[in-house]
């Protein structure tokens, strides 16, 4: 549960007191998608990423995409946020701000020292590990996708050979048995439906 003596928002690392996403909600999604609170543009981001929820009065991080969620630098799944984490979701990078009421009143709120590493190009190296991670993510994404198909057309080549086996059982081994145990009918020739006709012919005669 969201504590009300608390103020949380996600921010550019370069602005971290100009509030981008406030964290106000009991939980917020993180993704790409349309029905998501926080939405991250980026093609490496899952359209259902992540999701940051309220719980005892903490702030809880949970990454369920397929490309990990770097918190200061380390892939995490699920972790307690504090004031000053770096988030680094896709190629995008935001601040963590968690603010009670008490500093915010006394103004003893600060810059976290997180910010410095930002700006001496600690983002840039985050970033780009957070990138090679996803490009080998995606190739492996793709090797899986080629992999089904071909899986998928070896089974039907492997179901029309069946089939044809089981067309030329029945053709070379079951219909022969089968004309084998059934009994010819003689059919009527032309000769013996003459002599019928012959002999109904005399009855009327006679």
């Amino acid at each position: 549960m969201k504590s009300n003596t608390t103020r949380a928002w996600l921010a550019y690392p370069d602005s971290p007191e100009q509030p981008l996403y406030f964290l106000d909600r009991e939980e917020q999604l993180i993704g790409r998608g349309e029905g998501c609170h926080i939405i991250v543009d980026d093609r490496y981001v899952s359209r259902r990423q992540a999701k940051i929820y309220w719980k005892a009065g903490l702030l809880i991080l949970e990454d369920y995409g397929h490309n990990p969620i770097l918190l200061n630098g380390e892939p995490i799944r699920e972790v307690m946020l504090k004031d000053g984490d770096m988030l680094t979701i896709g190629s995008k990078q935001f601040i963590v701000r968690i603010i009670s009421a008490k500093e915010e009143a006394q103004g003893e709120f600060g810059v976290h020292e997180n910010i410095g590493k930002v700006e001496n190009g600690w983002d840039e190296s985050v970033a780009k590990s957070q990138m090679d991670y996803s490009v080998k993510s995606e190739k492996v994404r793709k090797g899986s996708f080629v992999r089904s198909i071909l899986l998928a057309l070896l089974a039907v080549l492997i179901g029309i050979l069946l089939l044809y086996g089981a067309f030329l059982v029945y053709e070379k081994v079951l219909l022969p048995i089968k004309e084998r145990h059934t009994p010819k009918i003689d059919k009527p020739t032309n000769r013996s439906f003459s002599e019928n006709n012959r002999l109904a012919s005399l009855r009327l005669t006679l």
